[in-house]
C-alpha cells in the first residue's frame, strides 16, 4: 500500500517561497503565481501561453521549459524535495497547496512577486539570455526580434496566422552570425528554409526610392495630427484640391508602380486605412495608382 502523501499548507507554500525556493531563473515562482491566478490548476499549454504570447513554435518550446525545469524541480520527481509544491498528469499542472480565500491568494502571490522582483533587480534583463531554449535565441530576444519586425515575415508579408515565424540570422549561425537584435530578422517557416545558409541579406532593409522625385510637393505636406494617421511605411495627409479637401493616404517610398510597393507597405497602408474608416465612417475611398511616385489612396470626405 502507497504511503499518503504529505498536504502542504498555504503557510508551508509561503515559508517554501520566502525562505527555501532556490532560483537559477524566475520560473518556479512565476510558476506558482500562473497556477494560483488560473485556479490552482492549468495545462502545460495554458502555462505556456501565459508565460508567453500566441506564437505557436514559442509557445510548444516553453511548454518544454516549463515540464522540464520549474514543474522538475517543485515536483515530487525532485527526489530531494521533502514536500512536493505541484504536480503534473497528462499535461495538467496543479498546485498542492489551495489557498483557501481571498487573504490566503493575496499572500502566495505577494511572496511570488517579491522573489520575482528580488531576482529581476539582481540581474536585470539579462536573465532572458539562457541556453535552456532549443533555439539559439532566448525568449526575450526572440520577442523582441518578432516586435520589432510586426510580426511578419521580411521577406513574402506572411503573419503568424498563415505561416509559423522564425527568427532567422542574417549572417547565418553556422557560419559564426551572433544572436543579437542587429543580426536577428523575422522570416516565416517557407521563406527561411529558401534561405537556409546560403544568404546574409538583410530583408529588413528599406527598397529603394524611385529615381526622380528629389523635390516631391507630396512629400512636402504635413502628417495627419487628427488620429493615428503614421507608420514606418506610409503615412496621410490632408490635400486642398478643386474637388474639395482630401485625405490621402501616402507610401513613404517612391515607386514607379503598384507592383513596387512590397507587401509590408500595402500593410502599412492598409493598417493606416483600417484607423480611417473608423474616424471618417462616410468618407469614400479611391486609388490613384500613381501621382508623383506615389500610390495615393485617396478618402473624400462627406
Amino acid at each position: 500500500m502507497a504511503e499518503p502523501k504529505p498536504t502542504l499548507t498555504v503557510a508551508e507554500l509561503i515559508a517554501f517561497i520566502d525562505d527555501e525556493m532556490r532560483m537559477s531563473h524566475i520560473y518556479q515562482p512565476l510558476l506558482i503565481q500562473t497556477l494560483v491566478e488560473s485556479g490552482g490548476q492549468a495545462t502545460l499549454r495554458e502555462l505556456a501561453v501565459k508565460f508567453l504570447t500566441q506564437e505557436e513554435a514559442e509557445i510548444q518550446e516553453m511548454m518544454k521549459t516549463i515540464k522540464k525545469m520549474p514543474v522538475h524541480v517543485l515536483s515530487a520527481k525532485n527526489k530531494s524535495r521533502k514536500k512536493a509544491i505541484v504536480e503534473e498528469r497528462d499535461g495538467v499542472v496543479r498546485l498542492l497547496a489551495q489557498p483557501a480565500d481571498l487573504k490566503e491568494r493575496a499572500e502566495v502571490l505577494g511572496a511570488c512577486a517579491k522573489r520575482l522582483h528580488e531576482y529581476v533587480a539582481a540581474r536585470g534583463e539579462g536573465i532572458w539570455n539562457h541556453k535552456w531554449l532549443d533555439s539559439p535565441t532566448g525568449g526575450a530576444m526572440r520577442l523582441r526580434v518578432l516586435e520589432a519586425g510586426g510580426r511578419r515575415c521580411a521577406l513574402c508579408g506572411a503573419t503568424h496566422k498563415e505561416r509559423m515565424l522564425d527568427v532567422d540570422h542574417i549572417l547565418p549561425h553556422s557560419k559564426g552570425g551572433p544572436s543579437t537584435f542587429e543580426n536577428l530578422q523575422v522570416l516565416c517557416s517557407k521563406c527561411n528554409r529558401a534561405k537556409g545558409n546560403r544568404s546574409d541579406r538583410d530583408y529588413r532593409a528599406a527598397e529603394p526610392d524611385a529615381p526622380g522625385y528629389a523635390d516631391c510637393a507630396l512629400c512636402a505636406l504635413p502628417t495627419l495630427t487628427d488620429f493615428p494617421a503614421e507608420n514606418d511605411l506610409a503615412r496621410a495627409v490632408w490635400s486642398d484640391t478643386d474637388a474639395g479637401r482630401e485625405l490621402w493616404i501616402l507610401p513613404k517610398r517612391h515607386v514607379r508602380d503598384y507592383l513596387e510597393l512590397t507587401s509590408l507597405e500595402v500593410q502599412g497602408i492598409h493598417d493606416i486605412i483600417r484607423v480611417l474608416h473608423a474616424s471618417f465612417p462616410d468618407g469614400v475611398l479611391s486609388m490613384n495608382i500613381n501621382v508623383s511616385g506615389h500610390v495615393k489612396w485617396t478618402c473624400t470626405l462627406r
